[in-house]
């Protein structure tokens, strides 16, 4: 099946694909807040991925799920926090 993970903000699933390409899914429900913040969350992780696509392992499959409070992390610790999570990869 695939790899579920947890940091404070995200719950991360990570999956391998036969692809040959890494791909980015991101699900941002109302419990994470409002529509504006929602689209915040999704822009804030389609950047991170963008920039650290290397960071992660390749033909793999990585969804991000915001949780209640994701909305209120700023970018800077927004990248720390998954910093954190692929450097422990």
């Amino acid at each position: 099946m695939g790899a579920s993970y947890r940091t404070a903000h995200f719950r991360i699933r990570m999956l391998r694909n036969p692809l040959g390409v890494t791909r980015l899914g991101i699900a941002a429900g109302r419990k994470a807040g409002k529509a504006c913040a929602r689209n915040r969350i999704k822009r804030r992780l389609r950047e991170y991925f963008r920039l650290n696509r290397d960071r992660i392992p390749p033909e793999t499959d990585v969804v991000f799920i915001a949780l209640p409070g994701a909305a209120t992390v700023d970018t800077r610790q927004l990248c720390e926090e998954l910093d954190r999570f692929f450097d422990r990869e």
